[in-house]
């Protein structure tokens, strides 16, 4: 969630208008550890951190990207192994492998390596998590591309292993290396970073923004005639005003300080929003938003966003139904996500399927779902969100008006509740 007060968010007013000392604490206790959640969705799999903190993954498994073990598929989350004793605060999911950070800034990651995307010096697949070896640093966030993977440091530099065949690590080199190295030439701390298909994007704690890579379809925004780099290149368009970023297969999005969306690149099937089917080189405004980006993610050919509403909007291809309209219709600008039943929290994009946590602790999955990333059980896709079934959270979230009663209760009986919700 985005750095806004979730007790305003709920009540119009800071809790402690109206709540004080074990009140307050309650409060805390039920509702805040919501904005720590994580969910993600990769190329078939999808994973997310359950409470009490458990990690579970679900979906295609032929990598070992559901860390249990096995090479076993499973169309209902099952909880990833040898994770046990740590503190697991953020996870994202790449092609066939998946990646996460401990709350010491610690990363693991499991499943396909031939790239050395798991970044323990090897090539060899791994169906239960192995630490990253060889960071320069404590990892404050990260992200996965389809077969690399790029961590933001604390004191904002960043490093990247895996894939590096168009120069997505951005060392200078397009060699591919299964230890992290650092980015050249960024110059200037990085508040946060996106891995694509194979290009990478970071924002600067200034507010500018810069990708490296791939650049076929424009998607490193630089209006350099498409030509790759293996080294950061300034955006054009948005110095001084980027707030986050992402990185979809051939194309990227941000939003501003403002909360306004812009996207360049790969425009086929309408990613970039902008009501046309025309490539773009340079950032181009969404319009028809209808408010203010809180959270923005970028799948394999669409976008979705979430508004200061907790509204759900996406864009882009749909033919697997992962605009979650109800239809299979492309749409070349924001379309409403019906069905979550309450305002959106987070969101994970895969290849051809979306994830979603809403402000009632519910998870939905839509889409694509032949190996069971969707996590209800089924193979069949759905072109609406379903619920998806996790051993740790319920399959009816609780009312707002039963999470207000719980509150109250634990104040009185002066209990204090732990739970951690998934975020990216």
């Amino acid at each position: 969630m985005r750095p806004f007060d979730l007790a305003v968010r709920y009540t119009g007013q800071a809790p402690h208008r109206w709540l004080s000392g074990l009140a307050a604490l309650a409060f805390l206790a039920v509702f805040a550890p919501e904005a720590q959640a994580v969910i993600t969705a990769g190329l078939d799999h999808s994973c997310a951190i359950t409470p009490p903190g458990i990690v579970e993954c679900w979906g295609r498994n032929s990598q070992g990207q559901l860390g249990d073990g096995t090479f076993q598929d499973s169309a209902l989350p099952v909880a990833v192994t040898g994770l046990e004793g740590l503190s697991i605060v953020s996870i994202d999911a790449g092609d066939s492998f998946t990646c996460a950070r401990t709350d010491s800034g610690a990363a693991y990651c499991w499943g396909r390596n031939a790239e050395g995307q798991l970044g323990n010096g090897t090539s060899a697949m791994s169906p239960t998590p192995v630490a990253v070896v060889g960071l320069g640093g404590t990892v404050e966030s990260f992200s996965t591309g389809s077969l690399h993977v790029c961590a933001l440091l604390v004191g904002g530099s960043v490093e990247c292993w895996g894939d590096n065949v168009t120069g997505q690590l951005g060392d200078g080199t397009n060699v591919s290396r299964p230890t992290p190295g650092a980015v050249s030439g960024l110059g200037v701390p990085v508040s946060s970073v996106a891995s694509g298909f194979d290009h990478t994007c970071a924002v600067t704690t200034g507010g500018d923004a810069f990708c490296w890579g791939d650049n076929f379809f424009g998607q490193l925004g630089d209006d350099g005639a498409s030509i790759e780099t293996n080294v950061p290149t300034a955006v054009i368009g948005v110095a001084g005003n980027a707030a986050g970023i992402a990185a979809g297969g051939f194309h990227t999005c941000l939003w501003t300080t403002a909360g306004v969306a812009l996207c360049w690149g790969d425009n086929f099937y309408g990613q970039v929003g902008n009501h046309v089917f025309v490539d773009h080189l340079i950032a181009t405004v969404v319009p028809s938003l209808g408010g203010a980006v809180q959270e923005l993610d970028a799948g394999d050919s669409f976008t979705c966003a979430v508004l200061d509403s907790g509204d759900l909007k996406c864009w882009g291809e749909n033919l697997d139904g992962q605009l979650g309209d109800g239809t299979a219709d492309f749409w070349s600008s924001p379309a409403s996500v019906a069905g979550l039943g309450s305002e959106v929290m987070e969101i994970g994009l895969g290849y051809f399927h979306t994830c979603a946590e809403t402000a009632l602790g519910a998870g939905y999955c839509w889409g694509d779902n032949a190996f069971g990333q969707l996590g209800n059980g089924s193979l069949a896709s759905a072109f609406s969100p379903v619920q998806f079934f996790s051993g740790f959270l319920p399959s009816v979230p609780l009312s707002f008006a039963s999470r207000v009663a719980l509150g109250v209760l634990l104040a009185l009986g002066g209990a204090f509740v732990s739970r951690r919700r998934w975020g990216r």
